[in-house]
């Protein structure tokens, strides 16, 4: 079965003392100090995708890619009213309420997950239709990989939350005439 469309994703690089705080749509910078173009990848895509956020193609210029396709459907799940404060400062009514269904509720003035699902699938189907057969990089966020899992593989959006995704991971999705076939997963680009 030949892959019509395949899709090397990326996860950006760190962003610099973000470890426990929730950036969502917040425009931070990545630390891009330790990337440099992989042998893995492919060296000359049909296209390179980043979402709006400066993280994805701070990045993805790292890797040695010029973006090609700016899209913000492939943006990370917006936070709302929660970004930019820590896991830990969400307590109270509305942190217990989004925790006990956090897949289908969304943060004060942001999005669900399952709504991130359906605009990330929206925007694969719809990139891989215009950009036909051939090689796609792109330089993601964390939930909008695990997003593309969902879909690609038809996962109760609860379970899709189970992926762990590293920054600088490589997750491999094939969109063929039979559907979807992942590659791999969260493969290591650097040590």
């Amino acid at each position: 079965m030949k892959a019509a469309c395949c899709w090397w994703i990326v996860r950006h690089a760190p962003v610099p003392g973000a470890k426990g705080h929730i950036n969502g749509w917040s425009d931070v910078d990545a630390d891009v100090s330790s990337v440099s173009p992989r042998s893995i990848l492919p060296a000359k895509p049909k296209a390179v995708v980043v979402s709006h956020l400066k993280r994805t193609s701070q990045t993805a210029m790292a890797l040695g890619y010029a973006p090609t396709h700016i899209e913000t459907d492939l943006a990370e799940q917006n936070f709302g009213a929660w970004q930019g404060k820590s896991w830990d400062e969400i307590a109270g009514p509305e942190g217990r309420a989004f925790w006990s269904d956090f897949a289908r509720n969304a943060p004060p003035g942001g999005e669900s997950f399952v709504q991130q699902i359906e605009r990330t699938a929206r925007a694969l189907e719809r990139l891989s239709d215009e950009i036909g057969n051939g090689d796609i990089v792109a330089v993601l966020h964390g939930g909008t990989i695990r997003a593309a899992l969902a879909h690609a593989l038809s996962l109760d959006p609860l379970k899709a939350q189970a992926f762990e995704i590293e920054n600088l991971g490589l997750t491999r999705l094939d969109r063929t005439t039979h559907g979807w076939r992942i590659g791999c997963v969260n493969e290591r680009l650097f040590p």
